[in-house]
């Protein structure tokens, strides 16, 4: 049988086979802020990794965050324009993070599952703060959490004896 005569292989198409083309890829962003006042401190800490940040992930034209509060069953993880600085705070760094290839559909979700698992009255400034949130939405995203070092002032804090810190509280709308 000569090659032009055989039989060419068909491609079998599954319904359960997910077209990597209509996939939609969301740039991942993490935005980090120094709490600390402007100042030859806070420029040698952050030059030293030792700074006070406060974190948020931003998605599209939204960046997420988390802070604390009192009110019973209310999330504390809300959203801002990015790039706009907390109480206090000055933008420091963006960080590419990664990509999510998920459809809005799931990404919302993602965000709504965090926005229940970060409740205002659970904030605690050393062992679930704004860039745990971080890490943990990254995580959700992108299956790589944020990087250590953004939360290595709480770290230190765990570790030394001390007492209870008020919660940060947002200026953004919560989720």
């Amino acid at each position: 049988m000569s090659s032009s005569s055989r039989p060419k292989p068909t491609r079998k198409s599954s319904s359960n086979h997910r077209n990597t083309l209509s996939l939609q890829k969301t740039e991942i962003k993490i935005h980090i802020y120094d709490l600390l006042p402007p100042g030859k401190v806070s420029t040698v800490l952050w030059a030293i990794g030792s700074s006070l940040l406060h974190s948020g992930v931003v998605i599209g034209d939204r960046e997420y965050a988390y802070g604390g509060h009192d009110q019973r069953g209310v999330s504390g993880v809300y959203y801002t324009k990015p790039g706009q600085e907390p109480p206090g705070g000055t933008f420091r760094q963006a960080i590419l993070h990664g990509f999510s290839f998920r459809p809005q559909e799931e990404l919302d979700a993602i965000i709504h599952e965090a926005s229940q698992q970060f409740m205002g009255t659970s904030y605690n400034l050393l062992t679930k703060n704004c860039n745990h949130f971080t890490s943990y939405l990254c995580q959700k995203l992108t299956s790589r959490s944020a990087p250590s070092w953004l939360n290595r002032a709480a770290s230190i804090g765990v570790a030394l004896p001390c007492g209870t810190y008020p919660p940060f509280h947002s200026n953004g709308k919560t989720i």
